[in-house]
């Protein structure tokens, strides 16, 4: 259907997921960058009906809850196909997240990766070049995917 939710979570002892990111997740596509590639990537008709139906809630101060100010920023993430989301999901994290298309270069999901905004700090080229690696490595796959389907 047209609804944004997280789909798959790795971690390890080392690097455990966030406790509020779990498989199903759908409630805060606004706050998380994963969610906005998501929003960037659809039309704008599609992105009200969305949004229509959603309440735009304030998880933390940095969170954007409005639309005008949600919009602004998904019409530069529609054009990098990259998004970081500092502190507006949950106070003290940060993500990124990088588009992944389809052979027809429709955003069908995103590669992304959460932490501590610690973590980030003097990071954010090296963790947009891996990021935006994966997600290449991924298009491709859907790329090959649906040509051999069809």
């Amino acid at each position: 259907g047209h609804d944004v939710i997280l789909a798959y979570v790795d971690d390890c002892p080392k690097h455990p997921k966030i406790e509020l990111l779990d498989f199903g997740v759908n409630e805060a596509s606004h706050a998380t960058a994963f969610g906005k590639i998501m929003l960037a990537g659809m039309d704008a008709s599609e992105r009200d009906r969305y949004l229509d139906h959603r309440p735009m809630t304030a998880f933390t101060p940095h969170t954007i809850s409005d639309r005008g100010g949600l919009d602004v920023q998904l019409s530069e993430l529609d054009i990098r196909g990259f998004a970081w989301e500092h502190e507006e999901f949950i106070a003290g994290t940060t993500c990124a997240a990088a588009a992944v298309r389809d052979v027809t270069g429709l955003v069908i999901g995103s590669v992304a990766v959460s932490a501590p905004s610690a973590v980030f700090t003097g990071q954010a080229q090296k963790v947009e070049a891996e990021l935006r690696a994966s997600a290449s490595v991924l298009n491709r796959w859907f790329r090959t995917n649906r040509a051999e389907t069809q």
